[in-house]
């Protein structure tokens, strides 16, 4: 596969303070230290797959919390 032209640079999701929880992520911009700490040396195409995987951890972070609050709402119904 060719990679495609970057005609803008790819910026670093970054949200100036990191708050790495439990699951080794950053709570902000969803990247481990790793990942955040060579994120200047990764070629775009690195970028392109780190952002994607992103996404995927952002997405399934909202999808645990919202479980969580479904689950208390049961239980306050239960009493």
């Amino acid at each position: 596969m060719t990679e495609q032209l970057e005609f803008f640079p790819i910026n670093d999701p970054c949200a100036g303070t990191c708050d790495i929880d439990n699951t080794g992520y950053c709570s902000r911009c969803f990247r481990n230290s790793k990942e955040s700490r060579n994120w200047h040396t990764m070629t775009n195409s690195e970028k392109r797959k780190i952002l994607q995987l992103c996404i995927l951890r952002r997405a399934r972070t909202k999808s645990v919390s919202q479980k969580k609050d479904k689950l208390s709402d049961l239980q306050q119904s239960l009493f």
